[in-house]
């Protein structure tokens, strides 16, 4: 991915598990600048749960610092898979008020 990609649509792509996992391992390494991502009617999670590519997504949140909309509607997350979205996503909020705050 390029690090100065500003846009991502995979919407419907069958994107699973494994692929959660690779997307967010390759956005948390070197797409920072991304604004948007679109990730809807993919089946992100498996019923029982797997849960290790959302918690790559959760991790690549966590710095992806300039995202402002994420599209997951119909993305199969699951509870707890939604519960580390938000998380993530929370993290980066934290992070970024302490940055504020800092200046």
């Amino acid at each position: 991915l390029a690090p100065n990609l500003t846009a991502l649509a995979l919407c419907d792509n069958m994107i699973g598990p494994v692929g959660c996992l690779e997307l967010g391992l390759a956005l948390e390494a070197c797409v920072t600048g991304l604004r948007r991502l679109e990730l809807s009617e993919n089946p992100l999670t498996e019923d029982g749960g797997k849960f290790t590519g959302i918690l790559a997504l959760s991790d690549a949140f966590k710095v992806m610092t300039n995202l402002e909309t994420l599209n997951l509607s119909g993305a199969k997350l699951h509870p707890e898979g939604g519960a580390l979205v938000i998380q993530g996503l929370m993290h980066r909020e934290h992070e970024m008020s302490n940055q504020v705050k800092s200046l």
